[in-house]
Parts: structure tokens; sequence; C-alpha cells
């Protein structure tokens, strides 16, 4: 893909986005917010290489135009801050981040992108952590069959939605319709 081994590297308050030795662009500020970059600094740990975002450019259409992959690039990154906040117990922050992010691949990746429903399954899991329970629930039951219809009815991605919309209906008092959901998940 376009950004096959994408990493970021900061110098003097500007975020440039490298490609092997090969400088994609330069902006101004930083892609992660000041307080994720204190925890990662305080525990040693290093902005992440945007792994995620290689699977995603990889997976794109080649046609995207800069301003695309540029958009691509901040949702990743909001992404991988959302994951942290989500981590830390900030589960509205996550909330927030994710549906940004889930907005940026619906307009440019399509709404039944595979990163697009991972992007709303993640969501659905901070709303759930966020005690949203019915907005989790609407978000993974709306992905599941699109998501199925995608990779396959026996793919790992298929069954960890199973699983988490039964955790969202048990989470609700619904265990008699979490049952078999647990039971097609592990299948």
């Amino acid at each position: 893909g376009f950004l096959e081994g994408c990493r970021i590297e900061y110098n003097h308050g500007l975020t440039i986005v490298m490609v092997g030795d090969q400088k994609i662009c330069t902006m101004f500020g930083n892609l992660f917010p000041a307080d994720i970059r204190e925890i990662w600094f305080r525990a040693g740990r290093k902005a992440p290489n945007m792994t995620r975002l290689s699977v995603l450019a990889t997976a794109a259409a080649p046609d995207f135009t800069v301003s695309q992959t540029l958009q691509l690039l901040a949702a990743a990154a909001k992404d991988l801050t959302a994951e942290e906040y989500h981590r830390l117990g900030r589960y509205q922050e996550a909330v927030r981040l994710r549906c940004e992010v889930l907005e940026s691949c619906q307009a440019i990746l399509g709404k039944n992108h595979f990163y697009t429903l991972k992007c709303s399954n993640s969501l659905a899991m901070d709303c759930r952590k966020a005690a949203d329970f019915s907005a989790a629930e609407n978000l993974i039951a709306e992905n599941l069959e699109p998501l199925a219809e995608l990779v396959g009815g026996d793919h790992p991605d298929v069954a960890w939605s199973l699983s988490n919309l039964a955790l969202v209906r048990s989470s609700l008092g619904r265990s008699a319709e979490a049952e078999p959901l647990w039971e097609e998940a592990l299948a």
C-alpha cells in the first residue's frame, strides 16, 4: 500500500510523516494529544508506528487524494488515542474520538469497508464501557450482517462481534437473548 512502513517523527513542534526515507508531509502540531504523549513518555513508550495506518492504506483505493490519505492518517491517530483513553478508563473521551473516526472512515472508505466496520465495533465497546448499552447494541447489530457478508460468517471478527453483542445484551439483563449469541460465537 501507499503508506506501507509509515512512521511518525516529531521535530520542534512539527509532525512529520515518513515512508522509508521519504517525507510524505509535515504538519504543525501533533497527531496525539499532549496528555497521551505525556503518558507514553512517562511509561518510556514512543508514539505508535502507525501500523494500523498501513493496513488502512493497503486496503484503500489507489486513487485516493492526498487530502483523503491525510484524513485517514488523522483518523488512525484518533483511533489509537481512543484506544489509550479506553485503556485508561476515560470512556467518554474514547467515545467522542471514535465517533470522529467512524465519521471519517464512512466518508472516505464507505459504510461497509472492513476498517469502518471494525471502528464501529470499537465504538460500540467504548459505548458499553460508558454504560450506553443501547448505543452499543445498535452499533453491533447494524454491523453484524455487513461484516459477515464481507468476511464470511466463520471469520474471527464475526465471532468477536457476536460475543460483544451477547455481552451487551447480558449487561442489559437480557441473558436469554445473549445465550444463543455466545453459542454461535463459539461454534
